[in-house]
């Protein structure tokens, strides 16, 4: 739209990345995110200017949430959350002294505002529910930085979570997606660059030359050609690859924004087959002692995803802390999910349906200190005006925020040429 001739390089046989829907058997199930949240402004422009207005769904409202705890599921927010004792130390959190620390983990700030026990639940739920990660390691400042901003101005996470929201109104009231998933709006990104996207086409050289970047490719037409700017959209590790050649100390720097893995595990099965319904969001360990870090209800929020009287569960296994478990095999993945959700929905019987996703390297985890790795990746790629770099590893690993972050890098390669 500003002018610029671009082609687009994938490695994979379908464009999206992580961002991917699958209709099979009735069911219709996502290979990564499932749906944007209310405040994901930049997705909805996007939607809209690439035709997809009258394609948004919106989840069924008043979702509710579950922490599976001390052995049983447990509505969020609910009494049964926390012991007496930890409701008293939670409820004294305004009349806590508050310190403005540097950059620490999640867990470090919440425990000490709220306690060890009502501060570590929420450290885990926020954790395992957005980054599948460690809440130790997590920074509270980059990982969430709403909290972040609360903690630098010594403001009460109690009485801030009892006022009314201020700011401007978010575009939606509740989740969304599209007819079809969310891979409808990267099919539509697709269409709009249509030859211009060289699908199984992976990048596998890249040499600075002159003003530009010589650019050689593989796939079952290879070859190699000058432009005048590359942009990586690529995870931080893919784009370390490339850059290696000729700027190891970026690639030094990228190479230090870890991963997490994640299997996703999808199931269907019928409604008899539950002894407690799939209403809601979905459900999350909260202390550990489930196989599985949390499972989604897709079909309760879009009932056109599974067959009447039947029910969808996406599992997310692995994660920061167990990573081993997301490289079991199909089979093994399958039957880890069966045993957590029969304990906390009493799941009987085999699947109808079952399908596993595997990303070896998922989610960025936003760990203290991410700042200042990103800071550095941005001041060594900025010694080549010609090269950009975007994706979920920089400035939040949201849908709404990659796309956001592509957009702003290609406008700065714009500005620069």
């Amino acid at each position: 739209e500003a002018g610029a001739e671009p082609a687009v390089f994938e490695a994979a046989e379908r464009p999206g990345g992580k961002v991917g829907s699958r209709a099979e058997k009735g069911f219709l199930t996502e290979d990564g995110p499932n749906a944007m949240a209310p405040g994901a402004a930049f997705a909805l422009g996007l939607a809209e200017r690439v035709g997809l207005a009258g394609k948004i769904r919106d989840a069924r409202p008043k979702a509710a949430r579950y922490v599976w705890l001390r052995g049983a599921l447990r509505p969020a927010p609910s009494g049964g959350l926390l012991t007496p004792a930890g409701w008293g130390r939670a409820i004294l959190e305004p009349f806590w002294p508050a310190r403005d620390l540097p950059d620490r983990s999640l867990r470090a700030y919440f425990v000490s505002r709220l306690g060890a026990q009502a501060g570590g639940l929420a450290a885990e739920v926020m954790a395992n529910g957005v980054y599948a990660g460690d809440p130790d390691r997590l920074s509270l400042d980059e990982a969430f930085p709403s909290v972040g901003a609360l903690a630098r101005r010594g403001r009460s996470l109690v009485v801030s979570a009892l006022r009314t929201p201020r700011g401007p109104p978010k575009p939606r009231r509740g989740l969304w997606s599209f007819e079809g998933g969310l891979g409808a709006l990267t099919a539509a990104l697709a269409d709009r660059l249509g030859e211009r996207l060289r699908l199984a086409t992976p990048v596998q050289r890249l040499v600075p030359d002159g003003g530009g970047f010589r650019v050689g490719w593989g796939g079952a037409t290879p070859g190699e050609d000058r432009f005048e700017a590359v942009l990586l959209a690529l995870p931080a590790w893919g784009a370390a690859a490339l850059c290696r050649g000729f700027a190891p100390a970026l690639a030094d720097a990228l190479e230090k924004i870890p991963y997490a893995p994640i299997a996703v595990v999808h199931l269907g099965v019928r409604g008899d087959q539950l002894r407690r319904p799939a209403e809601g969001f979905g459900l999350l360990d909260g202390d550990g002692s489930l196989e599985l870090l949390g499972t989604l209800f897709p079909a309760w929020l879009y009932p056109e995803r599974a067959p009447a009287g039947h029910a969808l569960l996406t599992s997310m296994i692995g994660g920061a802390r167990k990573p081993d478990l997301a490289g079991r095999d199909d089979g093994a993945l399958v039957d880890l999910a069966c045993r957590s959700l029969g304990k906390t929905l009493g799941l009987t019987g085999a699947p109808v349906y079952a399908r596993v996703v595997r990303h070896a390297r998922a989610i960025p985890q936003v760990e203290v200190g991410h700042g200042e790795r990103v800071r550095a990746v941005e001041a060594e790629a900025a010694r080549f005006p010609a090269l950009g770099l975007c994706g979920a590893a920089y400035h939040g690993v949201s849908v709404d925020s990659a796309a956001h972050d592509g957009a702003d890098a290609a406008a700065r390669l714009l500005a620069a040429r």
